[in-house]
């Protein structure tokens, strides 16, 4: 259950992302620095607290924290990438 609320929320960002930039090249690269470097420390921590206070899980909430932002950097690297070589 806690995958398909990550991938809601992955897809939301996405959305906002896209409703921000509004398909300026250079509005997507700052999203996409933004998603890296600001969204996915917060959905690292958030994921860590949250699990580790419910469970009291020290390494399967560094697991999913990690997992959790991972899969976030990894959508601010594609959201740069869409910025820098396709056309907007």
């Amino acid at each position: 259950m806690s995958f398909f609320l990550f991938f809601v929320l992955i897809i939301l960002l996405n959305t906002v992302v896209a409703l921000v930039s509004k398909y300026d090249k250079k509005r997507i690269i700052i999203s996409a620095l933004l998603v890296m470097f600001l969204c996915t420390p917060l959905v690292l921590v958030i994921t860590m607290i949250s699990i580790a206070s419910a469970e009291g899980a020290g390494i399967g909430a560094s697991v999913a924290g990690f997992t959790f932002g991972g899969i976030t950097f990894v959508n601010g690297i594609i959201i740069l990438f869409v910025g820098l070589f396709f056309d907007a």
